[in-house]
């Protein structure tokens, strides 16, 4: 078993910020430059989102992404397994969002008729895990899964509505 340690700077790209972390990553080979993780689910298996909903998952994503607090972002369900999502910015602008859980990635679009879901190579790889209780969001500019800067929520934090 191959063990290194990976040293990474994550890009915030809405507020210009850096974060540096440390990544231990075990079983991985190849420990040069950006270290992938081996994916957290297969096509066979269901990802745990207990005790978390899809709501839930998608309002701190949002939270995440767009540096909102989470009580801030409303979240509503539809029947196809589409959450919409709203908050309002600090320049009073309310936005409308769109979010959908495809295995452990958490994808998202504006909510508009014409909006394409933001999954492409400008766009930031987002995923989930689910932990003793907790829930982790993840955020990588580089579309690489890795371990790092991950957003613990606890299950305390969102309403029952969620």
């Amino acid at each position: 078993m191959v063990m290194c340690v990976v040293k990474m700077i994550i890009n915030k790209k809405m507020m210009g910020l850096g974060a540096i972390c440390t990544v231990l990553a075990l079983g991985l080979t190849g420990c040069s430059g950006h270290t992938a993780l081996k994916s957290r689910t297969d096509s066979t298996s269901s990802v745990v989102l207990k005790p978390f909903s899809e709501m839930a998952v998608c309002q701190a994503a949002v939270s995440k992404m767009f540096y909102v607090p989470l009580n801030d972002v409303i979240a509503t369900k539809t029947s196809h397994g589409i959450v919409h999502l709203s908050y309002t910015a600090q320049n009073k602008k309310v936005w409308d969002l769109k979010c959908r859980l495809s295995g452990d990635q958490i994808l998202w679009a504006d909510n508009t008729p014409d909006a394409h879901w933001k999954n492409g190579p400008s766009n930031p790889l987002l995923w989930f895990q689910v932990a003793n209780s907790d829930l982790y969001i993840y955020e990588n500019f580089n579309r690489v899964k890795t371990d790092c800067n991950p957003t613990l929520y606890s299950a305390g934090q969102f309403s029952s509505a969620t």
